[in-house]
């Protein structure tokens, strides 16, 4: 169950206005203590609390020419990459100071952006079209990594990034039309090549890829397992684990030898297998949590427990002791949030619409965020952003505790985010781009 305490700080109330609506308002919650607090009713307690609050800063920013967003924004160092909505185009800014460096038009739609030092990595998803008597024609997917500084394409190769796993510093996994690749981040040269083997994320402290085989018990027969192995993205060199039963399907590796499953012999269940001494022989599988989805999140870590989505609740599981360490019924609402020795992963309940943030090692409420969202987390604080839907003011906060303190007045600035140590807001794509630098004071703008 969860109420929104409306004493809680953001967004500000001057202090010596605070309106009789207001408390008229908290006293009606208090009396009901309704577990669901609607949209209408959160509109009502914002519009009583719009007005800017003395102590609340409003910092002017550095203005950059105005973009439409249509994608992926990546910031990283004083730059910051957008991918707009005008033919598949990439635009570079300079936050500092405050200009466009370049575009790059790719042609063909971007789907992510990722940050390789001094190189930005476009990637382009594979296209399916139906040709001629109905035949699918098939364009691969197409990595191209571009200078951060000019936008010069450096290198180019067709294939998909493997973004789930480990891979060593300065590695980058691909999948291309031959099988597996190594490639060397900063010229494209390939290091090694895997041709056989479809990946499977691998969440381990080396720098490896899971990889599994598919083996037909009998060459004419529809059923076969799937034999399982380690790559090292550095070398390419696989180490044979074991091979799943039919019907069970890897998710991700845990350790060194156990494999985090997708278990349909009797529903679809989540387990563990685990490895013999035989890296030939079938692997034996322990359920762990049941009534799991057909869609499970790539990344099911928190903290050193695992957090799997079964039926209305999230459950984090210790692997290692095979165990349930806690439930909470709720939908996890995005990726997990690390702060110091802390993870922290943000939950919106069951009859809610207000996100916390769940300790992962306990499953305990830190924080209520009530209207705010999370943005980012810079030197081990996490930003958040409250914007409202329809006019209005937008604020900065921080979480001190376990409370959320508006920090800037960001006025009518919208679609922000926080990347590296910048605070970027497109907003509609007509009224100009705004850009502050989060510093340990606060913001600091032109």
């Amino acid at each position: 169950m969860t109420l929104i305490d409306l004493d809680a700080p953001p967004p500000p109330t001057p202090s010596g206005e605070r309106p009789a609506r207001l408390a008229g308002v908290r006293a009606a919650l208090r009396r009901q203590r309704t577990a669901v607090v609607g949209g209408t009713l959160l509109a009502l307690v914002l519009a009583t609390q719009a007005a800017a609050a003395p102590g609340v800063p409003a910092v002017a920013p550095i203005r950059l020419p105005a973009v439409s967003v249509d994608g992926e924004v990546l910031i990283t160092g004083d730059r910051a990459y957008v991918v707009t909505g005008q033919d598949f185009e990439l635009r570079a800014y300079s936050l500092a100071g405050g200009r466009q460096l370049w575009a790059y038009r790719s042609g063909r739609p971007i789907e992510g952006l990722r940050d390789a030092g001094d190189l930005v990595l476009v990637v382009s998803p594979q296209i399916t079209r139906v040709g001629a008597n109905q035949q699918p024609e098939i364009t691969p997917g197409l990595i191209a990594a571009l200078d951060g500084v000019t936008g010069a394409k450096r290198w180019e190769h067709r294939g998909a990034l493997l973004l789930p796993g480990t891979p060593a510093p300065g590695v980058l996994v691909v999948q291309d039309e031959t099988g597996l690749v190594g490639l060397t981040s900063d010229d494209g040269r390939m290091i090694w090549r895997y041709g056989d083997g479809q990946p499977y994320p691998a969440y381990t402290p080396s720098a490896e890829i899971l990889v599994g085989t598919y083996v037909a018990d009998e060459p004419a027969s529809p059923e076969g397992r799937i034999q399982l192995g380690r790559l090292d993205s550095l070398t390419g060199r696989v180490t044979p684990v074991g091979s799943l039963p039919p019907a069970v399907m890897p998710l991700m590796a845990v350790g060194t030898s156990d494999v985090l499953v997708l278990d349909g012999r009797a529903g679809l269940s989540y387990g563990l297998a685990v490895a013999g001494a035989d890296p030939a022989a079938v692997m034996s599988v322990t359920r762990v949590a049941a009534s799991a989805p057909v869609e499970v999140a790539s990344d099911p870590r928190c903290g050193p427990l695992v957090c799997l989505a079964s039926g209305p609740e999230l459950v984090a599981v210790d692997l290692t002791a095979r165990a349930t360490v806690w439930r909470r019924v709720g939908a996890w609402a995005g990726a997990q949030i690390g702060v110091g020795d802390a993870t922290l992963l943000p939950l919106i309940p069951t009859q809610s619409t207000a996100t916390v943030l769940v300790d992962a090692a306990t499953g305990r409420t830190r924080v209520d965020l009530g209207v705010w969202r999370v943005a980012g987390v810079v030197a081990d604080r996490i930003y958040t952003l409250f914007e409202p839907k329809r006019g209005g003011r937008a604020w900065l906060g921080v979480v001190e505790g376990s409370r959320v303190r508006a920090v800037a007045d960001l006025a009518d600035a919208r679609d922000c985010r926080v990347g590296a140590a910048w605070l970027l807001c497109t907003g509609d794509g007509t009224s100009g781009t705004r850009a502050w630098r989060i510093t340990a004071a606060g913001l600091t703008g032109r």
